[in-house]
């Protein structure tokens, strides 16, 4: 992984900003429908009752 990072181009400081994960800036308001976390809730239940209604 070193040897990888040592000859890839560094990243614009910019383009980092979009991409890190500030946590002291606090949370995201949630987005309603189109939210991921919403996504996420919803794939999570499914998956469960999946695995409990096959076991």
């Amino acid at each position: 992984l070193f040897a990888v990072s040592a000859f890839t181009p560094k990243t614009d400081p910019e383009k980092l900003e979009k991409t890190t994960i500030n946590y002291s800036k606090g949370f995201e308001k949630f987005s309603g429908f189109s939210d991921w976390r919403l996504h996420l809730l919803i794939l999570t239940i499914i998956t469960i009752l999946i695995y409990i209604w096959l076991s």
